[in-house]
């Protein structure tokens, strides 16, 4: 994949074309030098590393610009999400601690009301949480999430000082819209035509998702046929992040994502599996049309492979002590029964305690809860998690 089609999908490269059907944004210029003062700034808050006066007076005009841009929007603004041209600080620490606390707060509501605390429950207030702790309300606020992100100062920005002659880089500011996460979809795109449509928190079961699937896909097409003359994008192979309002009887462009054969060029096909044959014909255009959603709690409309099991040993425990805190119990796995009469088994070697069961007064097993929810959840944004449940 080349540059340029990454470059393609920055959203600096086609706001201008695609403005009514997209948020308000603002783009802040940052120069090669600021970058490296973000990253100086990343492991002096992370490490303690040294940062040079300049690098710190860099920082501080940085803010007071991002400060200047802010204003754009306007008196009453609920806030703004910040990203950089190509890639968002989703896992800042800073975030992902409000995120945790969010959480909790999520279930605990759930629980007041009288209302189950399943792993659907728990699923879902995992994704509402990681998007809304991503609302930024100053210049402050902005700085510090992009500098305790690893995905900006460790990736992305070394990457794009690598390529001096290509730095294209903004911080991109755009105005807050409260988006559930039932009604934020990814397309596909390929050969010019809308090949596929998933749910884009492919991690949990949504009923406004069932319920209104027909209604979604009908406007996201019609914003589809709107735009799909004006992407500026060559060729025309990418996915477009939608956010439907259905309130509006509208959709809205959320970014753009390179996409194309052989591998979908690193985008992510929440309900679709890239190593299935069929799942890729659908993709690439040479199987009909379909849109994936989540269909109960526990089964998607198509394929699905997840990773991020690798992930449960750090992750569960964790977010039991989590949902231990929201009233359930651990008890100890019964024991095996023994041999009737004069029969002895045979000599065993010791085996490692069992481990206790979780349920809910009332409940079941919950270890398949925690299993789920870490299986089926996207492993960078659990490694994320991870690091908030780690610092909290």
């Amino acid at each position: 994949m080349t540059l340029a089609r990454c470059a393609a999908c920055d959203r600096e490269a086609w706001y201008t074309e695609l403005e009514e059907h997209t948020f308000p944004t603002e783009f802040v210029p940052i120069t090669p030098a600021d970058g490296r003062a973000m990253v100086a700034g990343y492991w002096h808050k992370k490490e303690g590393r040294e940062i040079s006066a300049d690098e710190k007076q860099l920082l501080a005009a940085l803010e007071a610009r991002l400060a200047a841009a802010l204003q754009g929007f306007g008196e009453g603004s609920e806030g703004v999400f910040a990203k950089l041209s190509s890639r968002s600080p989703k896992d800042s620490r800073m975030c992902m601690e409000r995120g945790v606390t969010n959480v909790a707060e999520k279930l605990e509501a759930i629980q007041a009301a009288g209302g189950d605390v399943d792993d659907n429950a728990v699923a879902v207030a995992i994704t509402a949480s990681t998007i809304e702790c991503l609302k930024l309300q100053d210049a402050a606020e902005v700085m510090a999430c992009f500098l305790t992100s690893d995905r900006v100062c460790t990736d992305d920005l070394p990457l794009a000082l690598s390529f001096p002659d290509a730095w294209t880089q903004h911080i991109v500011l755009r105005k807050w819209i409260s988006i559930p996460p039932q009604f934020e979809l990814r397309a596909f795109v390929f050969d010019r035509k809308l090949t596929a449509l998933s749910q884009y928190y492919d991690n949990a079961y949504f009923t406004e998702l069932v319920e209104h699937k027909e209604r979604m896909l009908e406007v996201v097409q019609q914003c589809f046929e709107a735009i799909k003359d004006k992407c500026p994008v060559t060729p025309a192979e990418y996915s477009i992040d939608i956010a439907v309002k259905l309130d509006e009887a509208k959709a809205y462009v959320i970014e753009l994502n390179p996409f194309g054969k052989p591998d979908g060029l690193g985008t992510g096909t929440p309900l679709f599996d890239m190593r299935d044959e069929g799942d890729r014909a659908v993709l690439f255009g040479d199987a009909p049309f379909e849109f994936r959603v989540m269909t109960d709690t526990g089964v998607a409309a198509g394929t699905k492979a997840k990773v991020g099991q690798n992930l449960l040993k750090d992750l569960a425990e964790p977010m039991k002590q989590r949902l231990l805190a929201l009233g359930f119990t651990e008890e100890e796995e019964p024991e095996a029964p023994q041999p009737a009469g004069d029969e002895s088994p045979a000599p065993a070697a010791p085996a490692a305690a069992p481990a206790p069961a979780m349920r809910q007064e009332g409940g079941g097993d919950i270890n398949d809860t925690v299993r789920r929810i870490i299986a089926e959840t996207d492993p960078e944004l659990l490694r994320a998690l991870k690091q908030a449940l780690d610092a909290a």
